[in-house]
């Protein structure tokens, strides 16, 4: 029976080996293939765990990220209704400066 490698690439082996004849050797290479195959997940999964338990650049572990920054809204970075009380301003000093004649 060959042997199989750590190295190779279990998924596509088992795609291949399911169109073998089925005899006692193949399920066999097939289920070593598959403790391999978990075995790889596995460790997979350990270092992906690892990595989002460590802290990320620039921060210590166990402190918590820092707040976002509020993006600033509306002309010359003022918010909303800040922008719109000056622009009301401005409208009602047009407005009685150039009154509107019917």
């Amino acid at each position: 029976m060959p042997e199989v490698s750590p190295e190779d690439n279990h998924e596509q082996h088992l795609a291949v080996h399911a169109m073998a004849t089925n005899t006692w050797g193949k399920w066999v290479h097939i289920e070593w293939h598959r403790e391999l195959l978990a075995m790889q997940m596995k460790q997979q999964m350990e270092m992906q765990q690892q990595q989002m338990m460590g802290a990320p650049p620039g921060q210590t572990k166990g402190e918590l990220p820092p707040e976002p920054i509020q993006p600033q809204v509306g002309v010359a970075k003022q918010n909303p209704k800040e922008a719109a009380s000056s622009l009301r301003q401005a409208t009602q000093q047009s407005i009685s400066q150039n009154p509107i004649t019917q």
